[in-house]
């Protein structure tokens, strides 16, 4: 599995109180219980602590694949 990947499912887990979540790049933000746009901006600040970096904000309104989440972090960490 993609570091990148285990570590946004570990976080999506952790704040969503899932922990038999089992995400692909391909899976729709959309149709996990409970990852709404709250829980998306608690996801991406508790990334963005783990890894020290920042994410773009321009960035956040484009998301709608767990995929999508992982090209922002493979971003910000270049």
């Amino acid at each position: 599995m993609d570091p990148n990947l285990a570590i946004l499912t570990q976080v999506a887990s952790d704040i969503l109180g899932r922990y038999d979540l089992e995400l692909t790049p391909e899976t729709r933000i959309s149709t996990v219980k409970g990852w709404d746009s709250v829980a998306l901006v608690k996801i991406l600040l508790t990334l963005e602590t783990q890894l020290g970096v920042e994410f773009e904000t321009y960035d956040i309104p484009n998301i709608q694949t767990v995929g999508d989440v992982v090209k922002m972090m493979e971003k910000a960490q270049a």
